[in-house]
Formats: C-alpha cells, sequence, structure tokens
C-alpha cells in the first residue's frame, strides 16, 4: 500500500513531472495502474487549457483606460474549451489583441489561451462565442470573439474592440479607446447595424409595434444604442415567439 501513497503524493506535487515520468514507466503493478487511472482522470482535463503562452503584460501604463473588457482584473467564469467546459476558471479578455487569458494552475503566471481552440466564455451577465472562417455562422462577420446579447427569430450580436494610442507632448501619453460593433442575422446572413433605422428595417414585420415599444420605454438609441437594441430585439423575439 505504500508504493501506491507514494506515487498519488507525488503526482498531486509534481503534476506536469510526473505527466512525463508516468508516461515512461512500463510497471505492471497494480498500485501503478491505479496511480495512473487517478492522475488521469483528476489532473488530465484541466492541464489541457494550460498549454497556450505566457501572457506578455503591456510596458506602458495608460493615462486613461485598459485593454480589457470592462475590468482590468481576472473575473471567475465559464470556459469551453477543445469540447471541455471548465467552471470558475480566472478569465481576462484583452480587446486590443482579441485573445483571452487565463491564471495557470498555481494562480502565478498568466496564459494566453490557443484562441482557435476557445469555443466559448462567459462572464457574469456577458457570453461570448468564438466565430472563425469556416464557421457556419461567419457569413458577414470577421472571425473571432462577439458577445451574444439576444437570441431568437433575430440573433444580436456585438464585436468588441480597443484601440490604443500614443500622444507625445512633453511625455508620451497612451490612451486606450472603445469601438463596438453590433450585428443581427437575417436570412442566414449578418448584417451590421449603425443606426436605430438600420435596425428596424430587418424587423420590418413588425415596425408598428416596435415604435410604440421604443417610445412608451423613451428608450434613446443615441445615448445607449446597445442598450436599447437588446431591449427591441428581445421584444421583438417576444412577440414573434408569442405569435
Amino acid at each position: 500500500m505504500k508504493p501506491f501513497i507514494f506515487i498519488l503524493t507525488f503526482c498531486a506535487l509534481h503534476i506536469v513531472c510526473a505527466a512525463q515520468r508516468i508516461a515512461a514507466m512500463t510497471s505492471a503493478d497494480a498500485a501503478y495502474d491505479k496511480a495512473v487511472a487517478f492522475y488521469n482522470a483528476s489532473f488530465g482535463p484541466e492541464l489541457r487549457i494550460f498549454n497556450g503562452k505566457e501572457y506578455q503584460e503591456y510596458r506602458e501604463s495608460f493615462k486613461e483606460g485598459h485593454p480589457y473588457f470592462v475590468t482590468n482584473a481576472f473575473s471567475k467564469g465559464t470556459l469551453h474549451y477543445e469540447g471541455s467546459k471548465y467552471e470558475d476558471v480566472s478569465l481576462l479578455y484583452n480587446l486590443v489583441t482579441d485573445q483571452l487569458i487565463i491564471l495557470n494552475a498555481a494562480g502565478s503566471a498568466k496564459i494566453q489561451l490557443i484562441k482557435e481552440r476557445v469555443d466559448s466564455f462567459s462572464f457574469p451577465a456577458h457570453s461570448f462565442i468564438n466565430i472563425g472562417t469556416d464557421s457556419s455562422l461567419s457569413e458577414g462577420l470577421s472571425s473571432g470573439f462577439y458577445e451574444v446579447l439576444s437570441t431568437g427569430k433575430i440573433n444580436l450580436l456585438a464585436r468588441h474592440t480597443k484601440n490604443i494610442q500614443a500622444t507625445v507632448r512633453d511625455v508620451v501619453e497612451t490612451k486606450v479607446f472603445s469601438k463596438d460593433h453590433h450585428f443581427v442575422r437575417s436570412n442566414h446572413v449578418y448584417i451590421e447595424i449603425n443606426s436605430k433605422k438600420a435596425l428596424l428595417k430587418q424587423m420590418n414585420d413588425k415596425r408598428k409595434e416596435l415604435q410604440q415599444f421604443i417610445k412608451q420605454n423613451k428608450l434613446n438609441y443615441r445615448k445607449n444604442g446597445e442598450e436599447a437594441m437588446v431591449k427591441i430585439v428581445e421584444y421583438y423575439n417576444q412577440i414573434t415567439k408569442e405569435r
């Protein structure tokens, strides 16, 4: 029984080294077989998300803004990676590079995930999907991460982006600026929406009801376009579903 306890302890303390050594060992001992099974079941799936490259921090400080989605601190979320689901993962989404970052198992280093292997991820109140060039959803969209704002007869997505601009005065001042793009899916093609008029055009069969809804709820597209769009599309999906 002692060799079995030794192997389990060794795996827990030295996961990566144990994985390499276990693969090389050929012992037929029953305790060894149990240890391998324990390792694969306990650590194997988690290790797959730690196979990206180390994330390089920005050298410059930002006078205004930051490159990340909502906050520059890690947030707990859910990640779907290579077909597997991981919950309670520390996530950080860089909008400048459109890359997703996680913390390593020890929480001591940042890892930039392999983008093509990220299926989707979510923070509280925000869900993102990865649309590749070979995706059935890609018609009318460039590849990358999109926030899913509403689904139904009309799907509403947002592409959030940021860019860094440096201004030279007495010193170099670096600022981050945001720009969002919104898309609705119509006839299996995503169309970018830049105005309330363009949005209503995609839901012309319920234009009268939508205009009344906008007026009753005092929705201001110019002041808060995304919030207005979400409410309009959700209402449209609701009334078309009901009928």
